[in-house]
C-alpha cells in the first residue's frame, strides 16, 4: 500500500509566537529582540518591499542673465577687454545676445542691452559663474536684434548632460551625420548632433565621440538659454 503524506501549512502566527516565547524565556532578553527575530522569520514573507527610489529629475531650463536691472554686471568679472559687436549671436537666439570681437578673438554669445557701454561674455560657458566684461568701442548695431526671438524659442547655447559633460553651441559650418548638424562641442571629446528632443520631461540629443561609428542618445540635465 502506497503511503500518502499530507503536509500541514505552517501557521506563522501561532508557531512564531510560541518560538519567540521560548526564546525569550531561554535567554532572558527583552521582548523587542524576540519580536524582531520573529518578524524576520514570518512577517517578512507576508510583505513586499516598496521601491522608494526617486524618479530622475526633469531637464532644467536656465536663462542666463548678464546684467542687473541697475545696469551692473550680474556675474563676477574675471577679465576686462575692449571690442565691439557687429551682429546678433549665432549661438543664442536672444534679442540681447551678440557676436562680438576683441582683438583677434571672437566671443559668442555676449549679452547686453542698448543704453549701456559694455557686454558680458561668459568665460568658458555658464558653469564657471564668471564672465569677461567687454567695453564697447562702438555702439551695438541698431535694429539688429528686432528679428530675433528671445527666451526659449531656439536651441540652447549651452548644455549640461546627465553624465556630467558640458557642451557649447558650435557656430559656423558643421558636418552632417544622418542629416543632423554637428551642433555642440562637449568636454570629454563628445560631439552632439541635431537639436534637443523636448518630447518628454527629460530632454535628449544624439551624440558620440569624434569619428565614432555610432551616435547614442544622451540625456540633458540643464539647458542654458
Amino acid at each position: 500500500m502506497s503511503e500518502i503524506r499530507t503536509h500541514r501549512r505552517y501557521d506563522c502566527a501561532r508557531h512564531g509566537s510560541v518560538a519567540v516565547s521560548r526564546f525569550k524565556r531561554a535567554i532572558g532578553l527583552l521582548g523587542v529582540v524576540g519580536l524582531v527575530l520573529g518578524g524576520a522569520g514570518c512577517g517578512a514573507n507576508r510583505h513586499t518591499v516598496t521601491d522608494r527610489s526617486k524618479p530622475e529629475p526633469a531637464t532644467r531650463m536656465v536663462i542666463y542673465t548678464g546684467e542687473t536691472q541697475s545696469g551692473a554686471p550680474a556675474v563676477p568679472i574675471s577679465a576686462t577687454t575692449s571690442g565691439y559687436c557687429w551682429s546678433n549671436s549665432e549661438a543664442a537666439a536672444r534679442s540681447d545676445a551678440w557676436r562680438c570681437t576683441a582683438g583677434n578673438n571672437i566671443h559668442d554669445p555676449c549679452f547686453g542691452s542698448y543704453g549701456i557701454d559694455y557686454v558680458v561674455c561668459p568665460d568658458v560657458g555658464p558653469w564657471t559663474g564668471r564672465a569677461i566684461e567687454m567695453r564697447l568701442t562702438k555702439p551695438l548695431p541698431p535694429g539688429a536684434n528686432q528679428q530675433v526671438q528671445a527666451g526659449l524659442q531656439g536651441d540652447p547655447w549651452a548644455l549640461e548632460l546627465a553624465n556630467g559633460s558640458t557642451c557649447e553651441f558650435l557656430t559656423g559650418a558643421g558636418s552632417l551625420v544622418a542629416g543632423l548638424r554637428e551642433n555642440y562641442s562637449c568636454s570629454g571629446h563628445l560631439i552632439l548632433y541635431g537639436d534637443p528632443s523636448r518630447s518628454s520631461r527629460i530632454w535628449t540629443i544624439f551624440g558620440g565621440a569624434a569619428n565614432s561609428p555610432q551616435l547614442i542618445e544622451q540625456k540633458i540635465r540643464i539647458a542654458w538659454f
